[in-house]
């Protein structure tokens, strides 16, 4: 599969909150996606609440998923601990960069079996600057990735072909935009 495609229409995320995607959304392989918009405006949920049940669907069951979710604090202390377990001297994790590091090469060492496309997702993740070297690791693999941010002062930093942005409508609505960037 080298497409995941989001349906035109209504989403409701929550009970007070709809989603509105007025074109069909597809996430193609070898592309890197940001979704931007303003803090609550349905970002993560989309992710959590329509994104990744598509990807995880029996469509999709030859694609593998890496998500980094928003609060990666309690990530980051899980694999601190874990690696501290394990008495890995050459991949001690002690700062953020460590942890997304030993995360992504533990997931990279552990590909088995033949998959259509990685899809990576990096949630609302605050230090942009420890992403660019990840973003190299993974730029041979068949992979999709998206980045979700409310700063566009992120997208300066990592090269992105395909944004999506979110925009209010009206007090329980949201509006999904998809625009091209070069």
């Amino acid at each position: 599969m080298n497409t995941i495609t989001i349906n035109s229409g209504n989403y409701r995320i929550w009970d007070f909150l709809d989603l509105y995607l007025p074109e069909k959304i597809e996430f193609q392989k070898d592309n890197n996606y940001f979704i931007t918009g303003d803090n609550g405006l349905g970002k993560s949920s989309f992710i959590k609440k329509v994104l990744i049940p598509e990807i995880l669907s029996e469509n999709n069951k030859n694609i593998l998923l890496f998500y980094i979710a928003q609060d990666f604090n309690l990530q980051f202390y899980a694999i601190k601990a874990y690696s501290a377990s394990r008495k890995e001297e050459k991949k001690k994790v002690n700062t953020f960069e460590d942890a997304l590091n030993y995360m992504l090469d533990d997931f990279l060492t552990s590909i088995k079996r033949e998959t259509d496309s990685i899809f990576f997702i990096f949630d609302e993740i605050e230090v942009y600057s420890k992403l660019a070297g990840v973003m190299e690791k993974i730029d041979n693999l068949n992979k999709i990735s998206v980045t979700v941010t409310h700063n566009n002062d992120n997208l300066e930093k990592i090269s992105t072909e395909k944004q999506i942005n979110f925009s209010k409508i009206s007090r329980d609505s949201t509006k999904i935009i998809q625009t091209v960037t070069t």
